[in-house]
C-alpha cells in the first residue's frame, strides 16, 4: 500500500491584488522526508509555507497535511491542528518579548494541547545548546541564540511537520551550517517531515529533494 503523503498540494494558486503570487500544480512530501523549497525573493516560498500551515487560504486548489484539508478548517480548529501538527520557524522568529524562553516553549506546548512539561522543555533547549538561556527574554539573545530557541519551540511539541522560512538568511557561513544541521537533526529526532524555504545559494545542494518556484 502506498504511504499517505504528509503534504499533498493539488492545483494550488494564490492570487493577491489581481496578481498570481503562487502557482504549484502538484507536490507531495512523504512522512519524515526533508525538502528544500527554492526560488528568488518574491517567488512564493513564504506564501506556500503559510498555505501549508493554514495561515492563508488558497485562491484555488487544495493543501492537505496529514490527510487534513487545512483550508477547510474553521479558525479555532485550524489553530489546534497547527499547534498539534506543525512546528514553524518563522523568518522573523516571532519570539514573544514579554516571556522568557522557557515560557515561550511552555506556551507552544499549551497551544498543542500538551502539558508544559519542564523536563521536556529543558531537554529541547539542552539538545540545541541553549539550556542556560531558559530564564532569558528574547531581547537578551544573539541572532544565533534566538534562532536556536525558535527551533526548540518548533520541535518541543514533537510535531509531524517542521516548516522553516529562510532560516539562514541573516547568518554567516559557520552559523548557517549549524542552523541547517540543527533543523535536520531535530526533525530526525522527532520523526518530523521538514521543509526549508530558502534563496540562500549555500543550501541549494544540501538536499536532493527540491521544489523550485520560479515566481510570477
Amino acid at each position: 500500500m502506498t504511504e499517505k503523503p504528509l503534504i499533498h498540494v493539488q492545483g494550488l494558486s494564490v492570487v493577491a491584488s489581481g496578481r498570481t503570487i503562487l502557482s504549484l500544480p502538484d507536490w507531495r512530501l512523504a512522512p519524515g522526508e526533508a525538502a528544500l523549497l527554492l526560488g528568488p525573493s518574491g517567488s512564493g516560498k513564504t506564501t506556500l509555507l503559510h498555505a501549508v500551515a493554514g495561515l492563508i487560504r488558497p485562491t484555488a486548489g487544495s493543501v492537505t497535511v496529514d490527510g487534513v484539508d487545512v483550508a477547510a478548517l474553521k479558525p479555532g480548529a485550524a489553530d489546534r491542528f497547527r499547534g498539534r501538527t506543525i512546528g514553524f520557524v518563522f523568518q522573523t522568529l516571532r519570539l514573544v518579548r514579554a516571556l522568557t524562553v522557557e515560557q515561550i516553549l511552555a506556551l507552544a506546548l499549551n497551544l498543542a494541547g500538551k502539558s508544559a512539561d519542564r523536563a521536556r522543555i529543558s531537554a529541547a533547549l539542552d539538545r540545541l545548546g541553549v539550556a542556560d538561556l531558559a530564564s532569558a527574554k528574547p531581547q537578551r539573545l544573539s541572532v544565533g541564540e534566538a534562532q536556536r530557541c525558535a527551533i526548540a519551540r518548533a520541535v518541543v511539541t514533537q510535531p509531524r511537520l517542521i516548516l522553516a522560512d529562510e532560516p539562514t538568511s541573516a547568518l554567516d557561513d559557520a552559523n548557517a551550517d549549524k542552523a541547517f544541521a540543527l533543523l535536520q537533526e531535530q526533525a530526525a529526532a522527532v520523526g518530523a517531515g521538514l521543509v526549508i524555504a530558502t534563496h540562500d545559494s549555500r543550501l541549494k545542494t544540501r538536499l536532493t529533494n527540491r521544489v523550485e518556484l520560479a515566481g510570477p
